[in-house]
């Protein structure tokens, strides 16, 4: 696909990062063999091996989680990237760009889950966040010496954890290094103050980017806080969930009719779960005027009765159809911003109930 770039990362933006397993020259990783050390010598080396347009140094993620139940899946229930092979490496797009990650967590997939939460301690966000800047000088310097990646940019790792003046401080040292731009990493770590503050800090001229954040409301909330990226999880989740993102948004050919939902779940405001039996006989396609493969050649009943069949066509089907939606989302959101209205694009979907 010549025409999207490649982005890689060091974790699956969709998996919970366990805490507590880095050091002071490496990280942790977990692929299909069990937890793996990173150097950054390592490190670069599978970036050299992919080439990727950009990707995010290596840094010392603190979880919001010290432990995770997953309700809805379970370890080795899709497939995962090995870190030992970047040939495997799998790809999703969204917005222009390929998300690439060299490895999954043990835990994988989870639009719910039981969990023990665990804030850091400021010691040990203030460590993580020193153990970040030396793994991103290591990686400026390794790239400078590599000619495979001579064209391949490197955003700085950005870390919520931690007071608000801590990550401050933080990301005013990240934005003197000569990087490309910046990603802010973590799910839970970005409270609305937080994250506006962190963006206005950032220079204008750099990409911003956040992983981790997929949800359409959320989306457009960093949209509208000056965020420029995101990565491509979230219609993947959705799919591992049952899931067929439906939700409307400005610009879409034909606004899906407002169904009830009867199933509980992260996804329930955005899409149809699929294994629900009153989709056995809806003939209807996932989304009328839907332009996908899915859409155009198969029924909801259709994708209902491959997923209580188990059958591996049905993930197939509905991953196309939710990266379709979720890529012709991020394509109003673009237009949007490129006719001056992006508070007319918000309101419509508040008027719909997907916008805070």
């Amino acid at each position: 696909m010549p025409e999207y770039g490649t982005f890689v990362s060091q974790h699956d933006p969709m998996a919970p990062v366990p805490s507590g397993y880095n050091g002071h020259k490496f990280v942790s990783v977990w692929a299909t063999g069990g937890r793996v050390q990173l150097t950054t010598a390592r490190f670069l080396s599978l970036i050299e091996a992919m080439r990727p347009d950009c990707y995010v140094a290596m840094a010392d993620i603190l979880s919001d989680h010290k432990s995770i139940k997953p309700k809805f899946l379970q370890p080795g229930d899709h497939e995962r990237t090995n870190v030992a092979d970047p040939v495997q490496t799998g790809e999703s797009v969204v917005d222009g760009l390929a998300s690439v990650t060299i490895a999954d967590n043990k835990v994988n997939g989870l639009s719910k889950a039981s969990t023990l939460e665990s804030q850091p301690t400021t010691q040990q966000t203030r460590r993580a966040q020193d153990r970040t800047l030396q793994f991103l000088d290591e990686c400026l310097a390794l790239q400078a010496r590599s000619q495979a990646l001579r064209d391949t940019s490197i955003l700085a790792p950005v870390l919520g954890a931690g007071m608000a003046s801590d990550v401050i401080m933080f990301v005013r040292k990240l934005a003197i290094k000569p990087i490309s731009g910046f990603a802010l990493l973590g799910r839970q770590s970005w409270p609305d103050e937080l994250l506006t503050a962190v963006v206005t800090e950032l220079p204008y001229d750099k990409l911003r980017m956040v992983c981790g954040i997929g949800e359409p409301s959320a989306v457009l909330d960093c949209v509208r806080r000056g965020v420029d990226l995101f990565d491509g999880h979230y219609p993947q989740l959705a799919t591992a969930c049952g899931y067929a993102l439906t939700f409307y948004y400005p610009g879409l050919t034909a606004e899906p009719a407002q169904e009830v939902s009867t199933s509980e779940g992260d996804f329930s405001t955005y899409g149809i779960n699929l294994n629900d039996k009153r989709y056995h006989s809806d003939f209807r396609p996932l989304v009328p005027g839907c332009t996908c493969c899915a859409c155009q050649a198969h029924s909801r009943a259709y994708l209902h009765h491959l997923m209580c069949a188990h059958e591996l066509l049905a993930s197939t089907l509905l991953a196309s159809h939710n990266v379709h939606h979720y890529m012709g989302f991020f394509a109003a959101i673009r237009k949007a911003l490129a006719s001056g209205r992006l508070n007319h694009f918000h309101h419509a979907l508040n008027a719909c109930g997907l916008a805070d």
